[in-house]
């Protein structure tokens, strides 16, 4: 009776410790973790200063500032638990490519400072569009200009992409994205 007592509350002290592990380990968003529900997420967003703009259960759209720039952010929620795995944030549209790539090239220098991880990156034109054109803010719009840098970090993974004539920055919660995986799986089976 003591073996079974003692190994019900060894395993009591495992899975305690392993939840705990899983509750602190999710990136951060402002400091944010990136987990929970929906609401909690837009209510910790909101209380540092970014107003809802359309919502529906799985997708929030914010504006705010990030970095002390403009912004909208867009919070994405599994579709069945409605658990927050990732959020975006879209930078306004910029009038000069040579400002758009001096803040990407700022923003991959600061990640790469902040999470101390070199990058996955490209950073090229696709012809007939190449550096120095004229037309390089084109060439963002039309698929035709690859200027990406993929940070894996220890809790996810964060994306800076030069996209549609703006910076756009990706984070990803490894957990969350691992659930919402499994759930959008389950959907698909269910229609197969």
């Amino acid at each position: 009776m003591k073996k079974l007592l003692l190994f019900l509350f060894m395993s009591a002290i495992v899975t305690f410790n392993l939840l705990a592990q899983e509750q602190s380990s999710h990136l951060k968003f402002k400091n944010i973790p990136i987990t929970g529900t929906m609401q909690s997420v837009v209510s910790q967003l909101k209380t540092a200063g970014y107003k809802v703009n359309s919502q529906s259960p799985d997708f929030t759209l914010m504006d705010g500032s990030f970095a002390n720039l403009n912004c909208e952010i867009a919070i994405r929620a599994t579709p069945k638990s409605n658990i927050v795995y990732s959020i975006a944030v879209f930078f306004t549209e910029s009038t000069s490519w040579y400002s758009l790539k001096s803040d990407y090239l700022e923003f991959k220098k600061l990640l790469k400072e902040k999470y101390q991880v070199s990058p996955r990156t490209t950073e090229e034109f696709i012809e007939p569009y190449y550096e120095g054109d004229g037309y390089e803010l084109q060439a963002t719009t039309k698929s035709k200009c690859y200027y990406y840098s993929i940070f894996d970090v220890k809790d996810g993974e964060i994306r800076l992409v030069i996209l549609n004539k703006r910076l756009t920055l990706l984070y990803t919660d490894k957990y969350g994205d691992t659930i919402n995986e499994r759930e959008e799986n389950e959907n698909t089976l269910n229609d197969l």
